[in-house]
């Protein structure tokens, strides 16, 4: 869990030596992981850096596509574009004489798929793009992105006992429908510190 994260080069804990190994481990006991604590006991990752727009979320979506069968397999792979697409074509659709295509497809029954697949692929692809560099609508981006984000996933990782013994809580929703997806500090972090150190965990807390 520790080691993937430190190795360079692309090693992994499964191929780099007992000696690398070794070194990586007396690294982080001397120079421990540090995460920071807020006023709300939610745990965050400092050197991580926020997401202001969709394409720093989704930065492997490929929009240099050949066919406009490809640009609408993208398109599908990412719910919340699929979702910006559809209403783009539903706007069109309740506004007549706005985009000709629209009003054809309407009239033959079909959706937005077709309209990916028959239309103009590079006005297509621009509007992807215009999409990529709009604001991030955090009630539907991935639980798992920015400083909060992956350090939720990453103490989402530990054995539940292990988050127990930290005095570390991982919430998941604060009530139906909540996208609010974080690891929680319980205890104090002077205490969380001792418990780590007490743990063999090579991980610290400061508060913010």
């Amino acid at each position: 869990m520790f080691l993937s994260s430190v190795l360079t080069s692309g090693a992994t804990a499964i191929d780099a030596s007992e000696v690398e190994i070794n070194q990586v481990w007396e690294k982080l006991f001397n120079e421990p992981i540090t995460f920071e604590v807020d006023e709300y006991n939610t745990i965050s990752m400092p050197w991580v850096k926020s997401p202001e727009i969709n394409a720093d979320i989704y930065y492997d979506l490929n929009v240099g596509v050949e066919t406009n069968q490809e640009l609408l397999s993208e398109i599908q792979n990412y719910s919340q574009l699929s979702d910006r697409i559809a209403s783009d074509f539903e706007y069109f659709a309740d506004c007549p004489g706005e985009n000709e295509q629209v009003d054809l497809l309407i009239a033959q029954k079909l959706g937005w798929e077709d309209w990916i697949l028959r239309g103009d692929l590079e006005e297509h692809i621009a509007r992807v793009e215009s999409w990529l560099n709009e604001g991030i609508d955090w009630d539907y981006a991935p639980a798992t992105v920015g400083p909060v984000g992956e350090a939720y996933q990453y103490f989402n990782n530990y054995a539940w006992s292990t988050q127990e013994d930290l005095g570390i809580v991982v919430i998941e929703g604060e009530h139906p429908g909540s996208s609010y997806y974080a690891a929680e500090l319980r205890v104090p972090v002077e205490d969380a510190n001792q418990r780590a150190e007490q743990m063999g965990i090579p991980i610290r807390f400061i508060s913010i």
